[in-house]
Order: structure tokens, then sequence, then C-alpha cells
């Protein structure tokens, strides 16, 4: 068995449904299929993903058809076919501008194929490589575009991805668009999964509780972590540290950011899952609590009774209401997992604390010069030196308005970085 064999794809020009689409190009393989470019007969481009286990499976260079030669690898390429087809009807079933769009699952030469939206705009991770690491305010724009496609994933339909890495989201029109469900989960109205498929790993994106195989109950906050480590990636160029290594030795910020980017993506990639966000709404508010990174950013939630579907809006400043007393480890309103208890040591000082000690700081020597010559004033006049007096008491003056004055000027420089900060 040859290994041109084993990689062999449909050729450019080749039919698929009697001519509804023909292949245009071939874009790229992984473990278990083959991605085409292909046009519909009415002209749309489309992506075209074949389920094709390139360890396992063979075309013959004269046909189209896919077959499995080793009889011990059917029963694996049968199992993880119907994943492929699952995960289809899956992506088929959801519908949010910020996850690929599935338009026609089918089956043809003996294995299967779903259409889906084709994305022109490369991965996060071809981004990243290409250019370097992204400036902070795009980063976290396609952070809390994805953000809303876990929110919807999550709280409407019971699905955890379960593989949000860089090169998952990929870009078209300026959008982040989430790719790849092979991983992903459902769970029932109980939070309990409906599959007892394991779950494979990304390292670096992937928290403990993945490593562990412990993911039987919905839990928003395994993606949640695989998020921050991405935002982390986006800023630094770097990969993550894996959760073994942030749970020994902690998570170092890998270059300079505001406070609020950097205590997000630490609370969400705390490596005791209890001790995480616990929720998308609590990330976003966290990454950006003023709401003006995105100020029309609003989040659709469908709750169906009967024939009737009701829309509720949910605008940033109702999910901040719901993140009062988020820090003092009170529960959010998301279910049985929401309460977030925080790590030690935090949150830290309110800045009107830190600013009041820096002040003292920074002005308490030319107070403590001032009362010196202060007190030599009433000793010089008791001897007579009257002169000297009059300079000292100076002196006094001249050393409290410093300080005075740098007290304002610290302050006003506190203030303004605070408020830049959005703290």
């Amino acid at each position: 068995m040859s290994a041109k064999a084993l990689i062999m794809q449909l050729l450019t020009g080749s039919k698929l449904q009697d001519g509804k689409y023909t292949i245009v190009k071939f874009l790229g393989q992984g473990g278990f299929g083959i991605t085409y470019q292909a046009k519909t007969d009415k002209g749309d481009v489309v992506a075209v993903k074949e389920f094709f286990m390139k360890d396992s499976c063979i075309r013959a260079d004269d046909s189209r058809r896919v077959s499995v030669p080793s009889k011990s690898a059917q029963a694996d390429v049968e199992r993880f076919r119907l994943k492929f087809i699952k995960e289809a009807r899956r992506l088929q079933q959801l519908d949010h501008p910020n996850i690929v769009k599935v338009f026609d699952v089918f089956s043809e030469n003996d294995t299967d194929y779903y259409v889906m939206q084709y994305l022109d705009g490369g991965s996060l991770s071809d981004n990243v490589k290409q250019f370097g690491p992204m400036d902070e305010l795009t980063a976290k724009e396609y952070i809390l575009q994805v953000a809303m496609a876990l929110r919807y994933m999550h709280q409407e339909k019971h699905i955890c991805h379960y593989d949000v890495k860089p090169g998952n989201i990929l870009l078209s029109g300026g959008k982040a668009i989430l790719i790849d469900f092979g991983l992903s989960k459902n769970y029932d109205d109980g939070g309990q999964q409906t599959s007892s498929t394991p779950v494979g790993i990304s390292a670096g994106y992937a928290p403990l509780e993945q490593y562990q195989q412990t993911l039987q109950e919905f839990s928003p906050a395994t993606d949640i972590y695989a998020l921050g480590a991405t935002l982390y990636f986006l800023l630094s160029g770097k990969n993550p540290p894996e959760a073994s290594v942030v749970l020994e030795q902690g998570l170092t910020c890998p270059v300079k950011m505001i406070p609020p980017t950097w205590n997000a993506i630490q609370m969400a990639m705390m490596p005791v899952r209890r001790q995480r966000l616990q929720s998308i709404d609590a990330f976003c508010w966290t990454l950006d609590p003023s709401g003006t990174l995105s100020p029309d950013r609003q989040v659709k939630t469908t709750q169906t009774e009967g024939d009737n579907d009701e829309r509720q809006t949910v605008t940033v400043e109702q999910v901040g209401g719901q993140m009062n007393g988020l820090y003092e480890g009170q529960q959010q309103p998301n279910g049985p997992q929401a309460g977030y208890q925080p790590a030690s040591g935090y949150p830290p000082k309110t800045w009107m604390v830190e600013s009041i000690l820096v002040l003292i700081f920074c002005c308490l020597p030319f107070g403590i010069v001032g009362v010196v010559y202060a007190s030599k004033v009433s000793g010089l006049y008791a001897a007579g030196h009257y002169a000297e007096a009059e300079q000292a008491s100076l002196d006094a003056e001249k050393w409290t308005k410093w300080g005075f004055y740098t007290a304002l000027i610290v302050y006003g420089i506190l203030l303004l970085l605070q408020l830049a900060a959005g703290r």
C-alpha cells in the first residue's frame, strides 16, 4: 500500500451530488478528513469536508471510491465515520454568526461529506505566525466574538466545544468564526453527557479535567480555560504552558497588558476548575468591565414555550448586574456550578487604596522636612535669632507646598492611569 494511495484526494473538477458541487482545489488534510474548496451549481464558493482517515483509508488511482483494506481497522473507521456525521449534524443545527455554517450533509463514494461556509481569512494561529502578536484591542475583539459563540452553545444548546484554540478560529470579513466540532459534547437538561466518547487534548489549551477525562457533567469552565489560553497566545505569540505547569508553577504575564486583560486570562486559566470563571458572562465582564470595547455587543437567548419563541436581549450592562458579588464567591444565576471561588489573594486592593498608599510614600519625605524646619522656628525666636527663624519659617512653608503640589500631581497621574486601565 503506497503512501501515495493513502493521501490521494479528489481531483480538481470532480463532481459530487450529480454536479451540485464541483471540486475547485485541495485545501488541507488532517487525520480524519480532507477539505476542499468547491463551487455550487449556482456559482457559490463553499468548503467541502470529506471523511478520510489517512492512516486507514485508500482511494484507488482510477476511482473516487474510498475503501478500508485492513479488516482490523474497519471497526475504528466506522466508529469515527459515525462521529464525523454526528459532528456535521450538530453543526447543521447551530445558527450563530461566529460559528461556521453547515449547509449540506450527504454520503457518496463510500464515504461521507459535509458542505460548509468557505472562510478565506486564515486562522488566528496563521495570522500570529505571519504578522506576530496582535495588539490588545484586536485580540480582545476576536476573543469576545468567540465568547459570544460559546455563550450561545452553552446556554441554548448545552454543548461544550472542548477544542477552542487559535487554529480552530478562522477569520472572514473581519469576524472570528469558530470551527472544528470534532471533540464537542452534548449534555442533557440535567447537565449529564449524552455520550461517553473520550475527548482529545490540545496541549496548552486543555485544562486538567480534560487530561483526566472528568467531563461527565456540563461545565462551561473547560471552554473558558481554552478561551483564556487563546488570548494568551494572541497577545504573546507563544503557546501557553500546559495545565500541569500552570498548576505547579503558576502563570506569568508574558507581555505588558492592562489589568482587566491579565485578570481575565488568569481567572480563566485557574488550574482548579471550581476556582475558574464559571460562565462566559463572567469572562466577558472581567475582560471588558466597562462594555466599551464592543458597545453593540448583545446576546439573544431563546426560550421555547409551546409553539412560540420568546427572544430576550441581554446587554453588557445587564451582564454586569449579574456579576455583582462575583468576587465574594456569590453564585451566578447560570446553574448549579455557577459560583466562583476566587484564588487566594484576589481581588487586589482597589485603585483608591493603592493611590493613598503611593501618595503617602511620595509625599512623606517633603512633610518630614517641613516639620523639621517648623520645629526650629520657635527655638530660633526664643534664642533671639530672628533672621534665621524667618528663613526657617520660609523653608518650612516651601517644603510643605512642595509636598502638597507633589500629592496633586501624583494623584492626577494615578487617576488617569486607572481610568485608562478601565478600573
